[in-house]
């Protein structure tokens, strides 16, 4: 009696990611990070170069709101930057498995989209702000702010991007979580 046994094992229920998976992601992060941190000091010098520029022309608080909401900006890019920093610099010197599951992944693409849901809005204000400076300068013509406008209208779209781009990811992960939690 030589009967054939097929044995079938089960499906893999949790999928697994390598330790590279994890920190390329926490890479991405942090160099989106820095990218807008660039960009928000470009702007910050950007309105330091058109308030002495044209110091004679606009009132010394012509600017007062503008600076304050990029000193916002610049503090929490400076904040998550750092966060995310030393979130790497930990998972590189604590990991030790070579494979890890989507919490690895949530908690970052979470904090990520966050970060970028703020800059998002921030930069929003900071845009607001501009036409509102703008409206008020009409000893200049709109030319004089075209650098400084392009650079808010890049932000924008930068923070916007990768907002969509971490809340996908966030989104993805925590169904995946949720389903080896229940499953």
């Amino acid at each position: 009696m030589n009967a054939k046994v097929q044995i079938q094992f089960p499906e893999q229920s949790i999928p697994f990611y390598t330790h590279t998976q994890l920190l390329d992601a926490h890479t991405i992060v942090l160099e989106t990070t820095t990218s807008i941190q660039t960009l928000i000091d470009r702007i910050d010098k950007s309105i330091t170069f058109l308030k002495t520029s044209y110091e004679n022309v606009l009132h010394p608080s012509t600017f007062t709101e503008l600076e304050s909401l990029i000193s916002i900006a610049r503090y929490l890019s400076n904040d998550f930057c750092n966060t995310f920093d030393v979130q790497l610099e930990n998972y590189k010197n604590s990991v030790t498995e070579t494979k890890c599951d989507a919490g690895g992944f949530l908690d970052l693409y979470g904090l990520a989209h966050e970060f970028f849901n703020w800059l998002s809005s921030l930069i929003f204000q900071i845009k607001d702000e501009l036409r509102t400076v703008k409206q008020t300068s009409k000893a200049l013509c709109d030319a004089v702010f075209a650098s400084l406008e392009n650079l808010i209208n890049i932000a924008d779209y930068y923070s916007d991007n990768h907002r969509n781009t971490f809340k996908i990811e966030f989104e993805k992960f925590e169904a995946e979580w949720e389903a080896t939690k229940n499953g």
